[in-house]
């Protein structure tokens, strides 16, 4: 028997939800769109995605095309998140509508171009954190290749 030492080399760890199997989180198992268990198997969702196309373009040396749009909101009162959810909502169909290509051709198959996933999420933010925190507009990101 011999004993072997690991240390720790990276600033964090992300685990694959492919690790729990059958277990992970999948969007298409939960119906209400508009729960907290959607938008965590949304999430789990991109962390797979985004995984493995990290690696498969750092493979063929290539960078990866993304965007990241984090901001921290109020509301005070449930009309005003409706309202801003229905806006929200409508301004974002139209502006995918008026600048991508259609996912499939008219047999169905695949269409030419790049897909893309857009996922956007809307969370309260945890009380100790919302009374620490000064609102921020971080991470209006957009890497392009």
């Amino acid at each position: 028997m011999f004993e072997q030492y690991y240390v720790a080399t990276a600033r964090g760890y992300v685990l694959s939800p492919e690790l729990l199997g059958k277990l992970a989180a999948d969007p298409a198992q939960v119906a209400d769109t508009f729960s907290a268990n959607y938008l965590i198997s949304l999430a789990s969702k991109i962390q797979n995605e985004l995984g493995r196309v990290t690696v498969l373009a750092a493979k063929e040396g290539k960078r990866l095309a993304t965007l990241s749009i984090n901001t921290e909101m109020r509301f005070t009162s449930p009309e005003q998140r409706a309202k801003f959810t229905a806006e929200l909502q409508r301004a974002i169909v139209e502006v995918v509508g008026r600048h991508s290509a259609p996912f499939r051709r008219p047999d169905g198959s695949l269409a030419d171009g790049r897909p893309f996933r857009l996922v956007l999420g809307c969370y309260p933010i945890p009380a100790e954190k919302a009374e620490t925190t000064p609102p921020s507009n971080e991470g209006r990101n957009a890497s392009t290749s």
